[in-house]
Order: C-alpha cells, then sequence, then structure tokens
C-alpha cells in the first residue's frame, strides 16, 4: 500500500492489512492483527486444522493450543525444533512384487478392491499408530502450562510427517515405529500381502 494511512499485511506485506475486530471481549492481538483477509482466513484454517488434530489425541485437553513454530520451541536458549520424517521401509518394493490376484483370492474379492483394502489398512495402522505413539508421550494426570508437543502436518498413506517438541521427538519416533510394527503384525490384510 502506497497510502499514509495503509498499513503493510504482516504475513503477506504486497497486501494491506485490513483485519480488524472491534469486540472489545477479545484479545488485542485478536482485535488488530495488522493482517490481510486472505492472512487472517489461512491462520482461522491452521487453526481449526489443529484443533482438529488435537481432539484425537486423549490427553491433549490437558495442554495449550500450539499457535506458532516457537510453541514447539523448548526454551529461549535453544531454539531447535523437530521434524520427523517417517515411513513404512520398503512399501515400494513390497508394491512392485505383490501378486495382487493371490491377495485378492485370500480375500475373496477382485484384485481393485485387495488393493483399495491393502491401502486402507496402511493407513488405518499408520493412524492408530500416530494416535496410540502420541498418547504415549503426552500422558499427563494433571493440566500444563505448555502447549502440545506434537502437531502432525502430513499423514497420508505409509507417510507421516510430524512437528515435535525436540525432547518428545526420539521418543515419539521409537513409540511410533513399535506401534506400526504390532499393528502391522496384526492385521490379516497386511499379514496376507
Amino acid at each position: 500500500p502506497a497510502s499514509p494511512w495503509g498499513a503493510q499485511c504482516r504475513r503477506q506485506p504486497h497486501k494491506p492489512a485490513n483485519v480488524w475486530v472491534p469486540d472489545k471481549k477479545a484479545a488485542i492481538d485478536e482485535r488488530r492483527r495488522l493482517v490481510s483477509a486472505e492472512a487472517d482466513l489461512r491462520r482461522k484454517k491452521a487453526k481449526a486444522y489443529r484443533a482438529e488434530w488435537k481432539a484425537k489425541f486423549s490427553f491433549s485437553g490437558f495442554y495449550e493450543d500450539p499457535e506458532d513454530f516457537e510453541d514447539f520451541v523448548e526454551s529461549d536458549a535453544d531454539s531447535y525444533i523437530a521434524l520427523v520424517k517417517a515411513d513404512v521401509d520398503g512399501m515400494g518394493r513390497l508394491l512392485a512384487q505383490l501378486d495382487w490376484d493371490k491377495l485378492a483370492d485370500h480375500l475373496g474379492v477382485d484384485a481393485p478392491a485387495a488393493a483399495l483394502s491393502f491401502s486402507g489398512a496402511v493407513d488405518r495402522c499408520v493412524r492408530e499408530s500416530l494416535a496410540e505413539s502420541v498418547n504415549s508421550i503426552t500422558e499427563t494426570a494433571q493440566k500444563v502450562k505448555q502447549p502440545f508437543p506434537i502437531l502432525p502436518i502430513v499423514v497420508a498413506g505409509d507417510d507421516l510427517w510430524v512437528l515435535a517438541r525436540k525432547s518428545k521427538a526420539y521418543a515419539f519416533a521409537l513409540e511410533m515405529g513399535t506401534q506400526f510394527a504390532c499393528k502391522a503384525r496384526d492385521d490379516g490384510t497386511l499379514k496376507a500381502a
């Protein structure tokens, strides 16, 4: 904005800051954020995404909501956070070698339905393992004055990307591997494949 009366958006400097919510009950930073309408919409969608994931974990109610990357930082002296990227080892090799007709016969369905059943089983094992792993490392019996330490970014098939507080990342990765191995071993479709 070239106008001396216009402020720039803090997130998208090429756009004008046009968000102002004159609600006396809202916190001052909620009422006047100096962001564009588009940036505000992105912020609201991100907040809804975080709330959706946080609701899936048992102990999330004991934690505050993470709002930004800084919420995953341990302290001012150590500004590192963790990005845990995981996938199922050898999945590509397994898919290339899998006899879909044999799996279909074993499941009593046609080959496309067997492929759908297989991908659903992988996705289910990953999602269940994620929930149990997060619950395991965030378990608490009392309110914690910290933001929730984990946020899944990508959960798609056998791929998983998670932002985490550095102190929780290693324990999460180990627990996730253990949980997935157990669930995959016990799943009838994956066992047949």
